[in-house]
């Protein structure tokens, strides 16, 4: 690449991969162990979208000891490749917010917090502290929610499902979630991008259920207009 030709890159505001200019590029090389053997290629480069003139940057790199084994189908043999690695700031949105997400703040602003990283650490491919952050934000929602924050999560999960702010069937995704998240936690497990979808839907229904919808389904009772009682009000209720 080099300055002033056009190339593509991730549109921080288009949301997707888009002609761009060069406005400024760098290359730098580094011979780790002094004789090329081992070695490592980077290019920085500051692009604007030429859609919307958006400016970010973008890096690749390449380093010797990536390298990969593939299979080339034309000749039958396997050759060596050492692949790009391409990273953006800002980060590609990896999953859009839901569209209540900067409302929760109205609720508990450290709640709010929480769930920001969990976004945050979505779109940075920070798949382990993601499933963690779940788990942390589900705590921070029950304790909300008036549970004891010195319970275990099992208990928590239960005592939730007896007062009746969750039923049988969200008890068993919300303790999917938290089982996730432990593992994450303190197993080391990576989740993959697709079980992250499935904990970060969990979530975002349980917060939206909770405090947004809550709040939504109260103002409407609010707003709708009472019956006016008669001396048949039994009758009428019975007969419906």
């Amino acid at each position: 690449m080099v300055e002033g030709e056009t190339t593509q890159g991730h549109c921080p505001d288009c949301g997707g991969i888009r002609n761009a200019s060069a406005r400024k590029v760098f290359q730098h090389h580094i011979d780790v162990d002094g004789d090329d053997f081992i070695w490592l290629n980077r290019a920085y480069a500051i692009l604007q979208c030429l859609g919307c003139d958006a400016v970010y940057f973008r890096t690749d790199s390449q380093f010797s000891e990536d390298e990969e084994h593939v299979f080339n189908h034309e000749t039958g043999e396997h050759e060596c490749d050492i692949p790009i690695r391409t990273s953006y700031h800002p980060s590609p949105v990896r999953r859009d917010r839901a569209e209540w997400a900067n409302r929760i703040r109205g609720t508990d602003q450290t709640l709010q917090r929480l769930l920001d990283a969990v976004y945050d650490a979505l779109d940075a491919d920070l798949r382990v502290l993601a499933a963690i952050g779940t788990r942390t934000t589900f705590d921070r929602a029950s304790e909300l929610l008036g549970i004891n924050e010195n319970l275990g999560f099992g208990q928590k999960l239960n005592e939730l499902r007896d007062a009746g702010k969750i039923g049988v069937d969200e008890r068993q995704h919300l303790g999917d979630l938290v089982d996730a998240g432990s593992a994450a936690a303190h197993r080391g497990w990576e989740p993959s991008n697709e079980q992250l979808e499935v904990m970060v839907t969990i979530l975002e229904a349980f917060l939206h259920r909770s405090f947004i919808l809550a709040a939504e389904a109260g103002a409407l009772r609010d707003a709708v207009p009472q019956r006016r009682r008669t001396n048949n009000d039994t009758e009428n209720v019975e007969d419906h």
